[in-house]
């Protein structure tokens, strides 16, 4: 399986929480984040991720889950899912979890793979985010 690591850039589409009353600071939040990706001499190099996920949380604090899509510069596809701690500190969240892909198209048809990540918030709206995993091709 190949190695991958790479970097990624973004700002948060959209972001929407739901107060949950059982408790205080408890809310179900959902995020739409878009950007590019920075991994040179690999097929992520520029390619653009977008992010759907699911979080819940107490202070800031809990689960985050969900989807994402990346769309390679030759136009090839790789999606998956991820699954992450997150924790806030001010107004800086830091998020750590895995990745897994899915599925993907064109040349990426019936890759498998994943990894770990780490991102942090640098503003109220920008997301930064390291990457390493692997990946495998069906032969």
């Amino acid at each position: 399986m190949p190695a991958i690591t790479g970097t990624f850039s973004g700002v948060i589409m959209t972001q929407s929480a739901i107060a949950i009353p059982e408790q205080p600071l408890h809310a179900l939040v959902i995020a739409a984040v878009s950007g590019h990706h920075t991994a040179p001499d690999t097929p992520w190099d520029d390619a653009k991720l977008v992010y759907c996920g699911m979080g819940d949380l107490i202070a800031g604090n809990g689960m985050q889950s969900g989807y994402f899509h990346n769309e390679h510069t030759n136009g090839d596809t790789t999606s998956g899912t991820f699954e992450a701690t997150v924790a806030m500190s001010g107004l800086e969240s830091k998020v750590e979890g895995v990745w897994n892909l899915v599925s993907g198209t064109g040349k990426f048809s019936g890759i498998t793979g994943g990894g770990k990540f780490q991102a942090r918030s640098t503003t109220p709206v920008t997301v930064e985010m390291t990457w390493e995993g692997e990946y495998a091709l069906p032969n």
